[in-house]
């Protein structure tokens, strides 16, 4: 089990809130990713449940990840980090259908001119599931 804090905030603002930088113990992610999308390619994952992927999506390249993270007591935690080139997209779809804790860290550099992310979620939510 690892401590990782959740909601970092970019600059201490509004701190008397007290909702960033809560405390989580969450075990390491099941799978554990590297790719390199190629110039001018256009490549798409599918992944299930908790995943630690780093990824660097060439010149005028395109990676989809479609996260499916499926219900279940144990917390998870997803750890993605991309570097996009010049021209280079990277688009990020995640579903969640229930579940205990779900954490993500999404780190995208956009390195070259053009460069995009794109991102969307969905959440299936019942009982005691955050």
């Amino acid at each position: 089990m690892n401590k990782i804090t959740v909601n970092k905030p970019l600059a201490n603002t509004f701190g008397w809130l007290h909702a960033n930088g809560t405390a989580v113990s969450v075990p390491e992610p099941a799978e554990s990713t590297e790719i390199a999308v190629s110039e001018g390619t256009e490549k798409t994952l599918i992944m299930e449940n908790a995943v630690q992927l780093q990824a660097a999506v060439g010149k005028n390249a395109v990676l989809k990840l479609i996260q499916i993270r499926r219900g279940g007591g144990e917390t998870q935690i997803s750890d993605i980090s991309v570097g996009c080139a010049e021209g280079a997209r990277f688009e990020w779809y995640r579903l969640c259908l229930g579940g205990a804790g779900r954490y993500d860290n999404c780190f995208v550099r956009l390195e070259g001119k053009g460069s995009s992310f794109a991102g969307g979620v969905g959440f299936f939510l019942t009982g005691d599931n955050k």
